[in-house]
């Protein structure tokens, strides 16, 4: 029997009305495409399961507020991007991932 390995991921989410405006248009190209609805988010990083606990990681993280430029918008065939924003640099983002 093999073993299943996981992984988390750690996600920031956008502001409220930034949220809304993106979940708007991902549901529409959703339908428009046949594809399933995303949640907005950026990816900080995906750990193995065996690392610190998600507390641990968060409060070492501590509150954090960014602000991201997005330079374009992009897709691609993989599974995980098929629609993605490219962003510019934030040393922020770059620390805490």
């Amino acid at each position: 029997m093999t073993k299943k390995s996981y992984a988390i991921a750690y996600w920031l989410l956008p502001e409220t009305a930034a949220r809304e405006v993106l979940s708007h248009e991902i549901a529409e190209l959703a339908k428009q495409f046949s594809a399933p609805f995303f949640e907005p988010h950026v990816t900080v990083f995906v750990a193995p399961e065996n690392t610190d606990s998600p507390k641990q990681v968060v409060r070492e993280i501590g509150d954090i507020d960014l602000e991201l430029t997005i330079r374009g918008i992009q897709s691609s065939r993989q599974f995980t991007k098929t629609l993605f924003l490219q962003f510019g640099l934030s040393e922020e983002l770059q620390t805490i991932s």
